[in-house]
């Protein structure tokens, strides 16, 4: 008898082992996500949490490297290196922000500063990296003007900038349209170009781009209409369709990118009819499955979301979801395009939403984490050679 159950226990022993090591095996490891802020008392640099992709639970924000107001992040597409716009008017004695660029160790995901360089102009306020990794592009809001730095290609870091293409102009707004404003610049999806994107002059200004050599060219620009206040941008997968968030009017608009120039095809409101506030647009995304658009409303605090028609080219609204927190200024969704993390910044605090992958909508997944002036949500990316 005691040999009968003692077997009967080797048995159930050996079972619960093998279940144990098929749901550790089921487990999705974390994603690690940097979160770029405005520095004050609470609020040191750079911050990393990780994201649980079957539960959309994020982690406690740990301090990953010290810096001043990296407002705005981009990664190397190695997933070693981070880059860092710098937002600040004074670098080096200098009337000038700049761009930090910082090592990741692989094991815990803290950074470790590689050197920053001067951007060439005032309140550095977004950051992108070339699809081979070999420019680092930055635009100079406060400047009104954009810049691209080579990138060493064994240590990641920066190489001195020796293109630099200052924007010209104003437009409508007397509030925030006097001189040019750069919000933005992103290369394309296949590197041959950049689009630049001005926020003072209504225009998104097209450049092509020799990533080897980072250098700028101009080659022409895209009005948008007076007052529209164009910020930032995404593209599809192929890089043929431009999504553009206008920050005044509230709108997104879909351009489609034919040789080296942008064709509109659709506008389309962020607001309800209904709503009569204050508010302005950040961001734009769209989902991995290419399917739908995401924009984020700062004032009605809320993400819109959009059912995107590639044949067309129209965007048809789908919901509006609070952020639950006030000024919604990043967000970001995560590489299974389960879930969508929000960054808002003047309530501090960094919320996770699930994605529908049918209906596109929105669901709270009750995760929220307090950082002080969180600007950027940034996914890391896995590292390879």
């Amino acid at each position: 008898m005691n040999a009968v159950i003692s077997t009967a226990c080797v048995l159930l022993a050996t079972i619960l082992l093998l279940a144990d090591r098929s749901i550790a095996a089921d487990k999705e490891p974390p994603v690690r996500i940097y979160i770029g802020t405005y520095t004050g008392p609470q609020s040191q640099g750079i911050y990393q949490v990780d994201l649980d992709t079957m539960t959309g639970k994020m982690s406690e924000p740990v301090l990953a490297g010290r810096a001043k107001n990296p407002s705005f992040l981009a990664a190397h597409p190695n997933g070693k290196f981070i880059y860092a716009a710098s937002e600040i008017g004074d670098f080096d004695g200098k009337p000038t922000g700049a761009v930090e660029a910082f090592s990741i160790d692989p094991a815990n995901g803290q950074l470790t500063s590689l050197g920053a360089k001067p951007s060439m102009g005032g309140g550095t306020c977004f950051v992108s990296v070339s699809p081979d990794g070999h420019a680092v592009l930055a635009a100079n809001y406060g400047g009104g003007s954009v810049v691209a730095f080579g990138v060493d290609p064994v240590t990641g870091a920066l190489r001195q900038s020796i293109s630099y293409d200052q924007h010209t102009g104003h437009s409508v707004n007397p509030n925030r349209q006097t001189r040019p404003a750069a919000h933005s610049i992103y290369p394309t999806p296949d590197g041959a170009h950049a689009l630049a994107v001005d926020l003072g002059t209504d225009e998104i200004i097209h450049y092509r781009l020799d990533a080897a050599a980072a250098t700028l060219t101009r080659i022409g620009q895209t009005l948008v209409a007076p007052g529209s206040g164009p910020r930032h941008l995404a593209f599809d997968a192929d890089g043929k369709t431009v999504f553009a968030i206008f920050e005044l009017t509230n709108q997104i608009a879909v351009y489609r990118w034919e040789g080296d120039s942008l064709k509109l095809l659709h506008t389309a409101p962020t607001l309800p009819a209904d709503f009569k506030g204050e508010s302005t647009t950040a961001e734009v995304a769209m989902a991995p499955n290419q399917s739908f658009v995401y924009g984020s409303n700062r004032g009605h605090n809320s993400i819109a979301v959009f059912s995107y028609d590639a044949a067309s080219g129209k965007l048809s609204p789908v919901a509006h979801t609070p952020t639950q927190g006030d000024g919604p200024r990043h967000f970001a969704i995560d590489p299974t395009g389960r879930f969508l993390v929000v960054a808002n910044q003047k309530s501090d605090s960094l919320v996770a939403f699930k994605i529908d992958p049918t209906l596109g909508t929105l669901t709270p997944t009750g995760s929220t984490v307090k950082i002080e002036s969180p600007v950027c949500v940034r996914f890391a990316l896995p590292t390879r050679p």
